[in-house]
């Protein structure tokens, strides 16, 4: 059996803010009717309007929709509207501001001789190089198939977190190589060196042994 409905009936309009996590949805997904008890009549994106809007209409940023209920219901769905928008603006525009900044290429750089598509830059740390500048000083706009240099210095821009990983990852691929070419042995030296201490150690044992005798 149906429930009766109220005679304090109202129609409103509401608008979808840019920042509105509710962008981008269908009317489907956010199923308004069923969590608030109200109806969508229409929305009005522009000039345009989409009156008794389907189940797969989709609402975006400046829309504007309007929303039958009763004045209950309507208050609540007002308050939930500007939740879902002050959701959006904890602190997510300053954390994700992009910054800009120059790495240059060492002799034990990670991506010294790689070019700026093998190198990963963009996948990996999702970062965008937008320069190279050589060492004549030009800032070239970047190719994908252009190879880095002993030298160069690379512009990239991205969000602060992933530009500092990025970096970090530069600078600890540097010490490494440089801790590793510094003391690596060659095999052929490894072996001089064992060789040369088992010359001068067993004849100073033969010595010992002649001087008991």
């Amino acid at each position: 059996e149906g429930h009766l409905l109220t005679r304090d009936l109202h129609l409103s309009d509401f608008d979808i803010p840019a920042d509105s996590l509710w962008a981008g949805c269908t009317l489907k997904e956010l199923n308004l009717g069923n969590k608030y008890g109200v109806h969508v009549a229409s929305v009005i994106r522009g000039l345009h309007r989409i009156n008794i809007p389907g189940a797969e209409v989709r609402l975006f940023p400046g829309d504007t929709i309007q929303v039958i209920g009763t004045d209950e219901q309507l208050s609540v769905f007002g308050k939930e509207v500007k939740k879902v928008s002050a959701a959006a603006e904890e602190n997510e525009i300053e954390k994700r501001e992009m910054h800009i900044k120059q790495i240059v290429v060492g002799e034990h750089s990670a991506f010294l001789g790689k070019t700026i598509q093998t190198s990963n830059i963009r996948e990996a740390y999702h970062c965008l190089v937008v320069g190279v500048e050589k060492g004549n000083g030009r800032l070239l706009t970047p190719e994908p198939q252009m190879a880095f240099e002993f030298g160069d210095v690379i512009w990239v821009v991205g969000e602060q977190e992933n530009v500092y990983k990025l970096m970090i990852t530069t600078k600890k691929s540097g010490k490494l190589q440089g801790f590793y070419r510094q003391y690596r042995r060659p095999p052929d030296t490894l072996f001089h060196y064992r060789f040369s201490y088992s010359q001068c150690k067993y004849p100073k044992r033969k010595l010992k042994m002649q001087a008991k005798k």
